[in-house]
C-alpha cells in the first residue's frame, strides 16, 4: 500500500493544478470584455498563472524522481504525462492572452493607435473551405469608441498568373467593406471558399478609422492552421 502514496500524491496534485488553471482560464475569458482593463484583476490573473507554473514544475520533478518500474504502470505514467502537457498548453495560451491585455492597458509609444492585431486561418470542418478570424485592437491610454472600415484582399496565383481577390470574392455574403466599432478590440469571423484554380499566398488587411486620414495596413502569409 505504501507504493500507492507517490502515485496518489501526483494524481491529486495534477488534478488540483488542472482545476486551478481551469478556474484561471474561465475567469479570464468570461470577463475578457470587462476585466482586461482592470489592473488589479489582471495582476491577480498574472499571480495565479505564476503559481500554476510553479505547481507544474513540482509535479514534473516528482514524476522524474519516482521509480516507475515499481510504483507506476505504463498507463498511469502516460496519463499523468498527458495531464502535465495539457496544463502546459493551457498555460501557454493564457500567457498569450495576458500579454495581449497588458499591451492594451499599458501601451508603448510605438504601439499606440488602431492595430490589425492578428489573422487566424484554419480549415473548416467540412469541404475545402477555410474559416477566418480577424482581430482589430485599439491601443491607447484612454479607450474611446473608434469606428471605421476594413478591407481584406487575397494575393495568389491562378493558372500561374498573379491574381488579387477581395473578401467578397471568397465570402460573397459579407457586407463589404467590413465595418468596425469598438473600444478595446473587435473580431470578425467567417468562412472563405476558394475559387477553382486559385492558390492564395498572402492576405492584405487595410483598416481605416473614420476620424483618421491614414489607413493601417498589415499583410499575413496564407497558412491555415489545424486545431
Amino acid at each position: 500500500m505504501v507504493a500507492d502514496n507517490p502515485m496518489r500524491r501526483l494524481a491529486l496534485g495534477g488534478v488540483a493544478v488542472l482545476l486551478a488553471v481551469g478556474l484561471l482560464l474561465a475567469g479570464l475569458f468570461a470577463g475578457r470584455y470587462q476585466a482586461h482593463h482592470d489592473a488589479e484583476a489582471l495582476q491577480a490573473s498574472h499571480d495565479a498563472l505564476r503559481e500554476s507554473r510553479a505547481e507544474i514544475e513540482v509535479l514534473k520533478r516528482q514524476l522524474a524522481d519516482i521509480n516507475l518500474s515499481t510504483l507506476m504502470d505504463a498507463q498511469a505514467y502516460e496519463s499523468l504525462r498527458q495531464t502535465i502537457k495539457t496544463l502546459q498548453d493551457q498555460l501557454a495560451e493564457t500567457e498569450e492572452e495576458l500579454r495581449f491585455y497588458r499591451q492594451l492597458m499599458a501601451p508603448s509609444e510605438d504601439d499606440r493607435g488602431l492595430r490589425v492585431e492578428r489573422l487566424e486561418l484554419k480549415p473548416a470542418a467540412f469541404g475545402d473551405e477555410v474559416e477566418y478570424r480577424l482581430m482589430l485592437t485599439q491601443v491607447v491610454e484612454r479607450h474611446d469608441w473608434i469606428a471605421g472600415k476594413v478591407e481584406v484582399e487575397f494575393a495568389g496565383l491562378n493558372d500561374g498568373e498573379q491574381r488579387l481577390l477581395s473578401l467578397t470574392d471568397l465570402s460573397p455574403d459579407e457586407d463589404y467593406p467590413l465595418a468596425f466599432r469598438f473600444r478595446y478590440f473587435q473580431a470578425f469571423t467567417g468562412t472563405l471558399s476558394l475559387p477553382d484554380g486559385f492558390e492564395p499566398r498572402q492576405v492584405h488587411v487595410r483598416a481605416k478609422a473614420d476620424n483618421s486620414s491614414s489607413p493601417i495596413e498589415r499583410s499575413f502569409s496564407w497558412a491555415p492552421q489545424e486545431d
